[in-house]
């Protein structure tokens, strides 16, 4: 089935398909995003992500982990210790 349509990007990068493309897609349904040449392409990712309701707690504890985990690791904290003490918080 191909379906023709234009989609406006908002300002704040936002993307809206019109309800026509939306009606095919299943809930939850995790695409990945590439581009060629002046295409962006969205291909539905093999294995569909749980909706977090749908995840244990300790599933979504684990995912919590794994997310936090990836962040950046800063090398140095970003205020010195002096500065958290509680007489030079009110300086």
């Amino acid at each position: 089935m191909k379906i023709n349509a234009i989609v406006e990007i908002s300002e704040s990068g936002a993307m809206q398909l019109p309800p026509e493309v939306m009606r095919h897609v299943q809930p939850h349904t995790a695409y990945e995003v590439t581009t060629e040449d002046a295409r962006l392409i969205l291909a539905p990712l093999n294995t569909p992500k749980p909706a977090p309701s749908d995840r244990t707690p300790a599933e979504r504890a684990e995912s919590f982990r794994q997310w936090a985990d990836a962040l950046p690791k800063r090398r140095e904290p970003p205020l010195p210790d002096e500065s958290l003490r509680r007489e030079n918080i009110y300086d």
